[in-house]
């Protein structure tokens, strides 16, 4: 088996399947800076000044800096795009510390320099211009797509090879632990949803080492060795009493090794899945007046970590976006098993059936103080919730993908059915 799911045409079959991939080439006039073949997965890469990020399904670019243009950077009023080919592109400033360094760029309409692009059909190219104050242009570069075979052809593994010889470490690092009589946890959903709630719910149980947030992009099997590990504990779990210690001692002999993140399927989900495929994946979802609310509530707070401004407006455009790919991340996972916010937290039942999902008895007693211990902290919530003003309530109501909702719903309500009346009641 081990050969089989470690072998570099396995793994670029496996890519294929969870999308195309792209041949990218990126060229100032006839001289070529970069190329570079990869998958339209989240996948970053630093030329020069300038970050490269590529999303599925809308190809999304951000610059992270301007190239270095000699003396003409002080003369820049706007950078912009021209295509060969009917894209829809804007650019703007990607932060607002570039919009310091170039005040002159920093007027755009976005506010951030970021180029959306529509996946072309099989290829296409398009190029970044720079408008000057004396009305002339200067290019940076030109960005140019060509869209790769699916088949795992010599050439084409030899292309990628880097990037699948890496994925086949994590896969065999993840085989040997498998082996060792472990597994691996993949919690999480869109933020604002209890994800913190279900990892510390998780964590409760002697036989579970997970974290909380303790990586933000794609998992790697190696990320899970306690040198890596433990390098910084997440304030979630200092405040809930474990002492490294005891985290370090329990990570030794757990059953299950994990991590929780927030807005799961928007944080390179299918990176994660091709990297450790035997992910048990537990997604947990909400909705959307309820994270609306709790995005409210948390941006007036004006904590670091949360900008004052993403409030309930960023709320629906997050909570749209992770709900969209959600059915894909259910047919991609090996395993996956589907939370309610509004329905878990307020039920023993449903919280005892998740340890069963996992072969666990919820009779174990840290387990049943941590259910004890999230009923009570659920009634507290309950008692005084978060609410949206009317008008607030009405724009999210109207931009909210509800469909996008009911797909998710739906295959929470067939899991649900599946586990027997005790599960529905």
């Amino acid at each position: 088996m081990k050969e089989e799911i470690c072998s570099l045409p396995r793994i670029y079959e496996d890519i294929v399947e969870l999308g195309p991939v792209y041949r990218v080439r990126i060229t100032r006039g006839k001289k070529l800076l970069w190329k570079r073949p990869f998958y339209s997965l989240t996948i970053h890469q630093w030329l020069g000044s300038i970050h490269f990020q590529l999303d599925k399904p809308r190809y999304l670019i951000s610059g992270t800096a301007l190239p270095k243009l000699a003396e003409q950077l002080d003369h820049i009023v706007a950078v912009e795009t021209k295509t060969r080919v009917e894209y829809q592109a804007t650019l703007g400033l990607s932060s607002a510390n570039l919009g310091k360094r170039f005040s002159d760029v920093a007027g755009s309409d976005s506010g951030r320099w970021v180029c959306r692009v529509p996946p072309p059909e099989g290829g296409g190219e398009f190029d970044l211009i720079a408008r000057l104050k004396g009305g002339g242009e200067v290019a940076i570069g030109s960005i140019e797509f060509s869209l790769l075979p699916p088949q795992a052809s010599a050439s084409v593994v030899e292309e990628l090879r880097p990037q699948l010889e890496s994925i086949a470490a994590s896969r065999k690092k993840m085989l040997d632990t498998i082996a060792g009589g472990r597994d691996y946890i993949m919690a999480g959903g869109n933020a604002r949803s209890g994800t913190t709630a279900l990892g510390l719910l998780i964590q409760a149980s002697p036989d579970i080492s997970m974290g909380l947030e303790r990586f933000n992009g794609a998992y790697e099997a190696h990320l899970f060795e306690p040198d890596i590990f433990f390098q910084k504990l997440s304030r979630q779990l200092v405040k809930s009493g474990f002492s490294h210690e005891e985290l370090a001692a329990k990570h030794e002999k757990a059953r299950y090794i994990g991590d929780k993140k927030p807005n799961m399927v928007q944080k390179g989900w299918r990176m994660s899945l091709l990297n450790i495929p035997a992910f048990k994946v537990i997604y947990i979802f909400r909705e959307v007046e309820g994270v609306a609310a709790s995005y409210e509530a948390r941006a007036k707070k004006n904590e670091r970590g949360w900008a004052a401004d993403r409030g309930f407006r960023s709320a629906v455009e997050d909570w749209n976006k992770e709900l969209r790919g959600v059915p894909a991340l259910a047919q991609a996972a090996a395993s996956i098993y589907f939370l309610k916010y509004e329905d878990i937290y307020g039920s023993r039942p449903l919280m005892e059936a998740l340890f069963q999902y996992l072969g666990l008895d919820p009779a174990q007693e840290e387990i049943d103080r941590g259910i004890e211990q999230t009923l009570t902290k659920n009634a507290e919530l309950r008692a005084s919730p978060h609410q949206l003003l009317p008008e607030q309530r009405e724009f999210v109501m109207k931009h909210a993908d509800l469909a996008a909702y009911d797909a998710v719903h739906a295959l929470y309500q067939a899991q649900r059915q599946r586990q027997g009346p005790a599960a529905i009641e």
